[in-house]
């Protein structure tokens, strides 16, 4: 349960716990540290256990509901100033233990950061596009020519996929 406290998520097995810890515990219940070895990390046990830990620290289990506020919480509070995706994921465990929501698998909490971040640049995108004058956002197709097409009066041969036009400086 400390654990749980410390670091906003379970144990995944014996190796995240040091020797030392396991010795100081075992003396405290009486019991060798040599029995430890012996818990089940997963199955019904772990699970029992789980519910015991989030039921005494009123914790709840992430929902599908508070995956989509969680994504769009960090798409609006922290993607949008933010790209690094380790960082803005140590800011979505954070929001979880204030949530008091039980911090998502590691898979669904890199789905929800790419869904952030996704999500920030498209609104970065659209919030730019709209400051542009009208006659801009009208021209803008023009900035690129087509592939295919002759952009270069009196050049033959293949036109290469992508050229400037006298729009776009770069």
């Amino acid at each position: 349960m400390k654990y749980y406290t410390r670091h906003g998520r379970f144990l995944r097995g014996r190796v995240d716990f040091p020797d030392e810890v396991v010795a100081f515990v075992g003396r405290q219940m009486k019991v060798l540290a040599g029995e430890f070895a012996s818990y089940q990390w997963s199955g019904s046990t772990m699970d029992c256990h789980r519910a015991q830990i989030c039921g005494h620290l009123s914790f709840r289990v992430c929902s599908v509901q508070d995956a989509e506020k969680l994504t769009a919480w960090l798409a609006a509070n922290v993607a949008r100033a933010e790209r690094n995706s380790d960082r803005v994921g140590e800011e979505l465990l954070k929001h979880c233990r204030e949530e008091s929501i039980e911090p998502p698998t590691p898979d669904r909490i890199t789905r929800m950061v790419r869904s952030a971040l996704h999500t920030a640049k498209e609104t970065w995108f659209t919030t730019i596009a709209a400051r542009l004058a009208p006659e801009v956002r009208a021209g803008r197709s023009r900035w690129w020519r087509r592939p295919g097409k002759r952009t270069v009066p009196g050049r033959t041969g293949k036109a290469p996929q992508m050229t400037r036009s006298r729009y776009c400086r770069w």
